[in-house]
């Protein structure tokens, strides 16, 4: 896949399971109970992992690529923003 065809809404589902891979059932769990009450804008995920270096990871299989040779430019972090609140919301995060 090139890096124009993926969608936020793609990369959100590979950052939510590339979460869920990473996460212990219990903290997954707990990390969706912390979501439904959390602020307006505010996911837990961060409390169980580290979520930027997860969404890196879920952008790099989507290329084929290693996580560590990932394009990060301007316009990746605007898909990354994106693509977060929509896993965000999939999670039981308020926007």
């Amino acid at each position: 896949m090139e890096k124009q065809d993926i969608t936020a809404s793609e990369l959100g589902a590979a950052f939510v399971w590339t979460l869920r891979d990473w996460l212990t059932i219990p903290d997954w769990k707990e990390m969706l109970r912390l979501n439904a009450t959390a602020a307006k804008g505010v996911c837990h995920s961060h409390d169980y992992c580290d979520a930027n270096m997860a969404m890196i990871e879920a952008y790099a299989d989507l290329l084929g690529a290693a996580p560590d040779g990932v394009d990060l430019s301007d316009d990746v972090q605007t898909l990354f923003n994106d693509a977060w609140t929509w896993a965000a919301s999939a999670l039981g995060a308020r926007q």
